[in-house]
């Protein structure tokens, strides 16, 4: 490409500068020790309380032993669900009577602590589901005792004030997710411990959307959503079920056969490029697709555990600093050559 300008040639100065710049805070954010690679995949495990990092082909990156900010930490205050926000920082829901939400700042290797009265889920190895939407981070509340332990619903930190609050207070869910579609959905027992059913929020305003109700059939654990709104269930008994958006079952795969032990399957997490990922009870991780047209068994293992996933996003900045760098270079006046009238 030719620039006959000396305006277009000092744009594309600016531009070669701003991306060289880029590529350089690239080179030095990777030598940080601890950052999570985006597209790798986070385990937390809820008996030996540690997350750990790995890539798709199984290769084990680096791993943390989770803190309970108090001691003595009783002994059922177990690991839970783990969530990456885009600005790298993995957010755990850590316990189980008196959880907290925990945050580990990778580069720094840092943890914080946060939780709220009256919260706490019931005391399943496959309950306590965590999810996000821009400076918020959800989790899922059940009523489990007296007083303010009899609280349940959703429990909406934001990150940017410090502060939280409940909603969604008459349904006790089993897990949560905020969808690729950028909805909220709680799934919950309407009768038992089943997850039958969903019910669809405005992360940001609150409202309550929808109702989705999926009859009678299987024990369903962890949910999933696509950007398309098709909704992926997975049960007690290694089936992964894809919905349309309006419940419709439009197909399902069973994973018993590839997965040793149990099969039992405890949560579920969607990449950008489709790849999903089920945890099971037996510390098993099976990838599938969003078509359900295969499975695989992944190669990494943590023994008697119960296991949670989650894929790490690609990050926020790198793609507000190339919009930036593209706005200064488009946003210059151009300069219009002076021309002689005969």
């Amino acid at each position: 490409m030719k620039f006959h300008s000396a305006t277009n040639k000092r744009q594309l100065r600016i531009a070669t500068t701003l991306v060289a710049a880029w590529c350089l805070c690239l080179v030095v954010q990777s030598a940080h020790a601890g950052q999570l690679t985006p597209g790798n995949i986070l385990i937390s495990t809820e008996f030996d309380r540690r997350l750990y990092e790995y890539t798709r082909t199984g290769q084990l990156v680096q791993s943390y032993t989770v803190p309970y900010p108090v001691s003595p930490m009783p002994q059922t205050e177990a690991l839970r669900d783990v969530f990456v926000t885009s600005d790298g920082l993995a957010h755990l829901y850590n316990g189980t009577f008196d959880p907290y939400l925990t945050t580990l700042n990778p580069l720094t290797n840092s943890w914080t602590h946060r939780t709220h009265t009256g919260w706490s889920t019931i005391n399943n190895i496959t309950y306590g589901g965590i999810g996000n939407y821009g400076q918020y981070i959800y989790t899922s509340d059940d009523n489990t005792g007296n007083g303010d332990d009899n609280l349940s619903g959703i429990i909406r930190f934001d990150m940017t004030n410090g502060t939280s609050e409940r909603f969604a207070d008459t349904f006790e869910p089993i897990d949560l997710t905020v969808g690729q579609d950028g909805l909220l959905y709680l799934l919950h027992p309407p009768t038992s411990s089943g997850g039958w059913a969903l019910e669809v929020y405005d992360p940001v305003s609150l409202t309550h959307l929808n109702h989705i109700f999926f009859g009678i059939a299987g024990d369903h654990r962890a949910v999933a959503v696509n950007a398309a709104g098709e909704i992926y269930r997975a049960d007690a008994q290694g089936n992964i079920r894809r919905y349309a958006p309006d419940a419709t079952l439009i197909n399902e795969i069973n994973v018993c056969g590839i997965s040793p032990g149990r099969c039992f399957l405890s949560d579920l997490d969607i990449a950008p490029d489709g790849t999903i990922i089920a945890g099971t009870t037996s510390g098993r991780v099976i990838m599938t697709n969003t078509t359900l047209s295969s499975a695989q068994l992944f190669p990494a293992i943590v023994p008697n555990n119960a296991i949670f996933v989650a894929f790490v996003p690609e990050p926020a900045s790198a793609a507000l600093f190339l919009t930036t760098a593209i706005g200064i270079t488009s946003a210059r006046p151009r300069r219009r050559k002076a021309t002689s009238q005969s």
